[in-house]
């Protein structure tokens, strides 16, 4: 196939990269022999940038190595574009277009270009956005992230967490397992082991939080609960409808004839206000944010810890639920429900190879174990997890 160009170029400032970037740079890579991705430094945000040049480059080569393109080459510079234009031996300029605003920005900024380097006439190419890409620009992407909101449709994953890092100073990750294997213990055991190295650290048990959704004495949660009541019967709220059946809402929802439509609109009701409830939560806070969840690989919602995630597993699991006074139906409840360790393991390192970002960390709960032994494994956990998280390291309580 013979390719319209050579060499392209193609100017960012990728302060974070987004998906329209690689998206803008894959396509270029269709009609391009080599693409040169020049990471440059805009005079109008010079000074404002939140990723150095080198963390934006680093960035740009990680994300298009990822998805395999083997013709591009990410360079950056803090000269004019056009003398990398010419220095590269390009033959042509190749922008991205979003919107109606940002063609007439583009043609008149490529005008300009032309007036100094007149060669570039009739080597301009444009790149119309896919149309869900067209609102999406690094502003955005930081003002989410900012406010504490999920930003992994928008970035890769590992964007989202340097983003989180830089802007709020939070390191992010979940503590899961089956029931009683002890997942409170471990995740509060890491969360004062932080504390006494001198970091910050928070815990969150999601479950404890779900449960304050339920109860929320507050209009948008009595809509919710009504919606539910509607959908799953009156029985699922309690007499007062001012809180949620748990155990009969289970039971609706993980009925063997429950349809798959019926738990996605419960979904749709409740994860709204979760989120809210959880923004609630890391609102102003800093250090490590451990998010003890039981399913969180069943809700394959990992991306929250950037799929940074510790499963902890026991072989003293009869003992730990004879101390939590949990018979042998209830654990057979859950079991239907719930994946096992290994299963959980299973499913966040799918979900890791396909992000290509996160990392397992499996602990092993001995009741059996005695107070040291105990210790030297939470030591070492937490060793892991300040590996996971050097930034981290350098803060302090």
């Amino acid at each position: 196939m013979t390719m319209k160009y050579q060499r392209g170029l193609v100017a960012l400032s990728a302060d974070p990269l987004t998906f329209g970037h690689i998206d803008l740079v894959r396509k270029a890579a269709a009609f391009c022999e080599q693409v040169i991705v020049l990471i440059a430094i805009n005079d109008v945000k010079r000074g404002s940038y939140l990723f150095s040049l080198n963390e934006r480059v680093a960035m740009t080569k990680r994300a298009l190595r990822e998805i395999g393109l083997r013709n591009v080459r990410v360079i950056g510079s803090e000269g004019l574009l056009i003398d990398v234009y010419l220095k590269e031996g390009c033959d042509a300029l190749i922008r991205g277009i979003r919107n109606a605003d940002d063609r007439i920005y583009e043609e008149t900024q490529m005008t300009l270009h032309t007036l100094v380097l007149p060669e570039l006439k009739g080597h301009i190419e444009f790149i119309d956005s896919e149309e869900h890409l067209r609102l999406l620009s690094s502003s955005m992407v930081k003002a989410f992230a900012s406010h504490h909101l999920d930003v992994s449709a928008f970035v890769p994953l590992f964007v989202k967490q340097a983003l989180e890092e830089r802007l709020l100073h939070q390191y992010k990750i979940a503590v899961t397992g089956a029931i009683a294997v002890g997942k409170s213990f471990v995740a509060k055991q890491l969360v004062e082991h932080i504390r006494e190295k001198g970091h910050l650290a928070h815990h969150l048990n999601m479950d404890q939080l779900i449960r304050e959704v339920y109860v929320e004495d507050s209009a948008g949660a009595q809509k919710m609960r009504e919606a539910l009541a509607t959908l799953l019967g009156d029985d699922v709220l309690t007499e007062q409808r001012h809180d949620v059946n748990r155990k009969v809402l289970a039971q609706r929802l993980f009925a063997t004839n429950c349809p798959k439509e019926t738990r996605e609109q419960v979904e749709r009701l409740t994860s709204p206000h979760v989120m809210r409830k959880y923004r609630e939560f890391l609102n102003g806070k800093e250090g490590l944010i451990v998010l003890e969840w039981a399913q969180l690989a069943e809700m394959c919602v990992s991306h929250w810890t950037n799929h940074h995630v510790v499963v902890v597993d026991s072989p003293d699991k009869d003992a730990f639920a004879a101390m939590r006074g949990i018979d042998e139906k209830r654990r057979e409840e859950l079991s239907k429900i719930q994946l096992s360790a290994l299963e959980k393991v299973e499913t966040l390192r799918k979900v890791m190879q396909r992000d290509q970002q996160g990392t397992v960390l499996c602990y092993q709960n001995h009741l059996s174990s005695t107070a040291e032994e105990t210790q030297n494994d939470l030591v070492l956990l937490v060793d892991h997890v300040l590996h996971l998280f050097p930034a981290l390291s350098q803060e302090s309580s």
